[in-house]
């Protein structure tokens, strides 16, 4: 069979991952999109390409027996019917069959996983040999690296960066200073531009719900959208706790929101539900704790969503914005972080704080760093030993050398500069 590379080109990604042909000349490539647009976008850059479009499939499937429950993790198709869940599904079963039994697929490039069909993909082409590749941003801006799991546990090693030690030691210095944000991270601190960008998500909403209500689900979904216009909308009108360090007589446990709806809730642990998590540690917090909540920057007006009434309502919580200075607790509180993920159990571990992490994350065996199996086992961090700054950044360092290559996978700024070496160093 033809030696063949499958991309999952959904949404930016069919206009980005054609631009890595010239890597793959001797493969046949094969892209997997979900909408006519995205085909387009495809043959226009690529146009010895082979694109499958998951819409165009769909209605046209076999009677195959379904007998696994993941897509329950896909935050968008676990709300749907269960005759349009299986539609869906076997729809992706009958496109994943197609290009096995037709080509023999060497590489599958991908995003993170964030819902049933990326990982459906990974899953299936991973178990005939196939190398699958999922793009990371790593801690440091400009620097990602590839993982072949649905998490970050198995990152592909390719020792190309050599001078990981300076990398960090400077990334260091800049977010001491408060530079360096992650590429993602959308500043909200102006008034009007979380008026303007609720305008603009909803005249987004507005166009799926009148054109795109009969398209594939993940073009069709408007959940996304109206979470962050209301998110953005309490944010302008709702209070928030008093600060923190004016009362220096509690021991705190931190946990950042992450940004919904996000894979990493669905993929990267057990728990789908980050108001679980939370109250889970609510439950569990002895007498002179308080648990603080904050809000991820880019989705500030979060935590005034109707789902955290219950912990809202709690003398023990502190609500914080997302726009809020962390360096100031970690410098100020006896705070511990647990988080599924975060970053910022990343830099807290950085500043000698106990760190607990729920997902599989890249950093989740760091030094200081804990793995948790339940938000309640987050009292066994109590009394544990943290990291130094050197140790953090030794570990850091290594994990750039080992897995990092200079780069961004991004709509209209994507830059592989390494990725031959990459793909000779496989």
């Amino acid at each position: 069979m033809k030696k063949a590379v499958v991309f999952y080109s959904r949404d930016f990604l069919s206009t980005e991952f054609p631009k890595l042909k010239k890597y793959f000349l001797d493969y046949k490539r094969i892209y997997v999109v979900c909408s006519s647009n995205e085909k387009k976008n495809v043959k226009n850059l690529d146009k010895e390409s082979i694109v499958y479009n998951i819409h165009e499939k769909f209605g046209n499937q076999s009677d195959i027996k379904i007998d696994f429950n993941t897509f329950n993790n896909d935050r968008f198709l676990r709300n749907y019917s269960n005759k349009e869940i299986k539609e869906i599904i076997t729809t992706i079963i009958n496109i994943t069959n197609e290009i096995n039994n037709t080509f023999s697929v060497k590489f599958y490039l991908d995003e993170p996983v964030s819902g049933f069909p990326n990982f459906f993909f990974n899953t299936e082409f991973k178990k005939n040999g196939c190398l699958c590749m999922h793009f990371q941003p790593s801690w440091v801006p400009n620097l990602l690296y590839f993982v072949t799991d649905s998490a970050q546990l198995d990152p592909i090693k390719v020792n190309i960066t050599q001078n990981g030690e300076e990398i960090v030691n400077n990334h260091v210095e800049d977010r001491n200073i408060g530079k360096s944000k992650p590429t993602y991270v959308i500043n909200y601190s102006s008034i009007n531009k979380r008026i303007y960008d609720i305008i603009l998500n909803s005249l987004k909403l507005f166009y799926r719900v009148l054109f795109k209500k009969k398209q594939y689900y993940l073009d069709a979904d408007v959940s996304a959208h109206l979470i962050h216009i209301k998110c953005l909308y309490l944010s302008i009108f709702k209070k928030y706790s008093r600060d923190p360090i004016k009362s220096l007589n509690y021991k705190y446990v931190l946990f950042p929101l992450h940004y919904e709806p996000e894979s990493v809730l669905n993929y990267f642990s057990k728990y789908t539900r980050q108001e679980e998590i939370a109250s889970q540690i609510l439950d569990t917090l002895p007498m002179g704790y308080k648990l603080i909540l904050k809000e991820h920057p880019s989705q500030p007006g979060a935590l005034h969503l109707n789902k955290w009434d219950d912990l809202r309502k709690s003398k023990r919580v502190v609500l914080l914005k997302g726009k809020y200075n962390t360096k100031s607790l970690f410098d100020n509180l006896n705070v511990c972080v647990v988080s599924i993920g975060s970053t910022m159990a990343l830099e807290a571990a950085l500043y000698g704080k106990l760190v607990g992490v729920l997902g599989d994350v890249h950093f989740s065996n760091a030094p200081g760093i804990y793995k948790l199996n339940s938000p309640k086992d987050w009292t066994s961090l109590i009394g544990n030993e943290t990291a130094s700054p050197q140790e953090i950044k030794k570990w850091y360092s290594k994990f750039i050398n080992d897995y990092c290559i200079k780069g961004n996978i991004m709509k209209d700024n994507t830059i592989l500069n390494d990725f031959d070496k990459f793909l000779k160093n496989l």
